[in-house]
This record gives C-alpha cells, structure tokens and sequence, in this order.
C-alpha cells in the first residue's frame, strides 16, 4: 500500500514537471516577436506609397507583420482598411523596441522582440543603390506585386478617364511644382533663354524634372516603337495652365496620328491625387520622370511600356537627358 502511493506521488510529480516543460519550453525556443512600419521625415503621396511599399516587401520576404502608419488618402486605399495599425498598444506588445533599420543586414542581425522601422523611403533591396533599380526588382518579384497591386487599389469611386478602344493609351506625367517646389530654371525646348534665380528645383531633383524637350522627344519615340499606330496622349500635370502645355508638346512632336487630351482646370498639387494616381495606372504605356508620384502609379499598373530618363546633366541652361530607361511588357 505504501509503496503504492509513493509510486502515484512520484507519477504526480513526474506530469507536472512535463507539463510545466512543455509550456516553458516554447518560450525559451520560440522566434523573437517582430514587426515592420516605417518613418519619414516628409514628403508627399508618392513618397509615402514608396515607403509603405519598401516596408511591405520586408513584411513578405522576412514573414513579419506589416504595421501601417496612415497617411493622407490612404483611408482612399485597400491598405488603409486591411492593414493592421501602428500605436502605442501595440507598440507595447513588443517591448517598446523600435530599431531603425537601413538595409536588410539590419534585421539578419537581430534577435529580440522589436518593430523595424525602415528609413528614407526605400534602401538597399537586393542589391539596390537607387530607387529606380529598387523598382526594377520588385516588379521581377511576381507574387509580391500581387500582393502590392491589391493593396494600392482604391476603395473609393473614382472618376474615370474615357480610354479610346482603337488607340494605343499613352500617359505622361509632367511635374511642374504646381505651387509645392521651386521655379523650374533649365530651357524646355533647348530654345529659350530664362531669367536668372537663386535656387531651382531642377537643379536640386533634375531627374524629378527633366524639360518638356523629353516628353516630346518619347512621345515620338512611342509612336515609333508602335509603326506610328493611332495614339491617345493623356498629359497628367500639376502645371497649372495644362492647356498651354499640350499645345506646346504637340507642336513639338508634330505627329498626325496622335491625339491628346489632360484635364483643363482645377491643376494642383494637392488636387486630384488618388485619381489621377489610379487613371495613370490605367494606361496602355507611362512616360514618366523619377517623381515617386509617378514609380506609384507603374507600381500600381500593368503597362506596355514605361520610359523614364536614366542620365542626365547640364550643359550651360539645357536640361540634357542623355539615356533613357525603357520597361518593355509587350510580349510578356
């Protein structure tokens, strides 16, 4: 009898040992607790859709929970209803770690609870060393652009731009400032002197605005890509007299088989922004600067073609671009 009970009172002591194993256990292996937001320091839509997306990507490469800091228009967008918050609560669950991070070694060489906070809009993704080349490897990423295409969807109605059926779609976004940046100092055409001033946003950001010459000189290069097919040009613009620069553009390019259209008034820089930014995405073919307004919108869309200038410099008051970028879909 003795024996017995002393047999069931180490049998006891023996279950609750595994037991409070077992639950101790997963703790002491269990992966750290991580997470991903990100931080910026300014910018406007097109560079917060760039920092959301850089943050989303290491959210699906790394498995880790994407935290979204909404912005302004993103309730307009599938990621401002389906993305879970940042906040302070939250922020709490992790231990109220937040560790910049600037390039993918910074999280490898992590191994406590955190939320990574990724900097500057984008860094160094595969390899990358710009934002363009950042671009160029995500879109090779096919799953994951399915995934980001979702998200940046509207969720709102939107106005949307007739598209001709029997003519090839050419969007073309020209930033002019619209009254956000500085005056604009190089020669549009290559033909113009200009009025000296002390600072100019092309100067500082030139491949954000290369000259109107460019947008002429790809429209033309379209047109040849396609054998000179019926065109329709659209001209997305915050310049805030749109009419004057289609006229400009199309006596420049001088093509019979192209037509083209923009909006006529009410150009802004804080008007119309997730409309136009879901229109260009809608288009056949984008000629677009480095404007992270404009990488958004081929983020978003399934063009043809994209072309965009790769290297430009100065020569006295001209704006050279001197290569072009040129993403050609067609066959795939």
């Amino acid at each position: 009898m003795f024996n017995k009970e002393k047999n069931e009172k180490k049998l006891k002591i023996i279950f609750l040992l595994i037991s409070l194993f077992s639950s101790v256990t997963p703790c002491l292996f269990a992966d750290p607790l991580q997470a991903i937001t990100y931080f910026w320091g300014g910018g406007r839509f097109g560079d917060k859709i760039i920092s959301y997306t850089t943050a989303k990507w290491i959210s699906y490469k790394y498995d880790i929970p994407l935290l979204l800091k909404p912005f302004e228009y993103s309730a307009m967008l599938r990621l401002g209803k389906e993305e879970k918050k940042f906040s302070k609560e939250i922020l709490e669950q992790y231990g109220n770690a937040v560790i910049p991070i600037n390039s993918e070694e910074d999280i490898a060489e992590q191994t406590e609870d955190a939320i990574f906070e990724s900097r500057g809009g984008y860094f160094d993704i595969n390899g990358s060393t710009s934002i363009e080349e950042v671009v160029a490897s995500l879109l090779e990423d096919k799953p994951f652009m399915k995934e980001l295409k979702y998200m940046l969807q509207p969720v709102v109605e939107l106005p949307e731009i007739k598209l001709p059926s029997d003519k090839i779609t050419v969007a073309v976004h020209i930033r002019k400032g619209g009254g956000y940046d500085q005056a604009l100092s190089s020669m549009q055409y290559y033909k113009r002197s200009i009025a000296s001033k002390r600072f100019y946003a092309d100067k500082r950001w030139p491949q954000k605005f290369p000259p109107e010459q460019y947008y002429a000189d790809q429209i033309k290069n379209i047109s040849h890509l396609f054998d000179d097919k019926p065109l329709f040009v659209f001209i997305f613009t915050d310049d805030r007299n749109p009419a004057g620069l289609v006229n400009r553009i199309r006596n420049e390019v001088n093509k019979s088989n192209i037509t083209y259209d923009c909006r006529k008034r009410g150009n802004f820089h804080r008007a119309h922004v997730v409309e136009d930014f879901y229109n260009m995405a809608r288009f056949d073919c984008l000629i677009r600067s480095s404007s992270s307004f404009a990488i958004a919108a081929q983020l978003l869309g399934n063009h043809k073609l994209v072309i965009y200038p790769k290297y430009l410099q100065w020569e006295g008051s001209k704006l050279l671009v001197d290569e072009v970028a040129i993403v050609d879909n067609r066959e795939t």
